[in-house]
């Protein structure tokens, strides 16, 4: 890539490059941070199971936002292995993204 080329090339945002690294590991750590995973409400099993694309990523689930509808918040699916209730977390908070450069509008 030439110098030019390097110079055109937009920066990607903090956002962007932290949901875009986010991992099961990153996802595991952030559990570990607050506490772990506490069991399933609705059996009280705790063999949770964090749903993952066929790259080994955590498979994310978009949700548009009605008010700006550009925004969207991104969720991974994690399951009980024994019921099936789902909890979603929210990507933007486990991945490490500091509140000020959400799109979600949350503060």
């Amino acid at each position: 890539m030439s110098d030019s080329e390097a110079k055109k090339a937009p920066e990607v945002s903090e956002r962007v490059r932290l949901v875009a690294e986010f991992s099961v590991e990153r996802l595991n750590d952030h559990f570990e941070r607050n506490g772990g995973l506490n069991p399933c409400e609705a059996c009280g099993e705790d063999d949770w199971t964090i749903s993952q694309d066929s790259k080994g990523r955590p498979t994310m689930i978009q949700s548009p936002i009605f008010d700006p509808p550009s925004n969207a918040l991104l969720f991974v699916p994690v399951f009980c292995g024994k019921c099936g209730n789902t909890r979603f977390i929210n990507v933007a908070q486990a991945a490490g993204v500091p509140r000020r450069a959400r799109d979600d509008g949350s503060s």
